[in-house]
């Protein structure tokens, strides 16, 4: 990125010379970017990582811990730029992080997720290590099959499916696997956003 920045100008035309526009669409486009590569379970690195970290051990919002972290820096950094500089940093972190925060809730809620698999114990260890996430363990009798089975329930946000359904794929290729929004998820170990606090109970 930082090469890219460096000379890509000399082939590019400004569309503005007003520091606010760039700033607020700047930041607008940084935000975009940023949610989307959360989504996929990644980072862009530097302080990307820990804002992940955060959020997987204490379920604090990204775009949150990235405007706060990005503060720290801007402290030091007002006294080589000076105070103007300063504040249209500040007002492309603020942006960027509303962005961020808003990709990583499109589509409201959390999903529920039902898994008929012949593995259960290892899916549900995997789902409890790897996901932070409980798992309620429902005896199921196939309809058709008369065989007996253990269904497996969760609850968890939208961008872990990808990493869940890996995870089952990898465990049990044959696995019956249901993905569903959950509306609304309250009570313990769910915050009232709908984020997982840090102590949430494996049931």
């Amino acid at each position: 990125m930082a090469v890219v920045l460096e000379y890509s100008g000399q082939w590019l035309t400004a569309v503005t010379d007003d520091p606010l526009l760039y700033s607020l669409y700047g930041g607008l486009l940084t935000g975009l970017g940023s949610g989307l590569i959360f989504r996929a379970q990644s980072t862009a690195g530097g302080f990307d990582i820990i804002a992940r970290l955060l959020e997987r051990s204490f379920g604090y919002a990204p775009g949150r811990s990235s405007l706060l972290l990005n503060g720290v820096v801007f402290l030091v950094a007002i006294v080589l730029y000076g105070p103007e500089k300063i504040l249209y940093a500040i007002l492309v972190s603020f942006i960027a992080s509303r962005a961020l925060d808003l990709v990583l809730s499109f589509g409201g809620g959390m999903n529920q997720i039902f898994i008929i698999t012949a593995d259960p114990e290892r899916v549900t260890q995997d789902v409890m290590v790897t996901l932070k996430r409980g798992v309620t363990i429902v005896p199921a009798t196939g309809g058709y099959t008369g065989a007996t089975h253990a269904m497996l329930m969760c609850v968890m946000t939208r961008s872990e499916v990808p990493v869940l359904t890996a995870m089952v794929a990898r465990i049990d290729p044959k696995a019956f696997v249901v993905v569903g929004e959950a509306v609304d998820v309250y009570g313990s170990g769910f915050s009232a956003l709908t984020r997982p606090r840090h102590d949430a109970p494996t049931i």
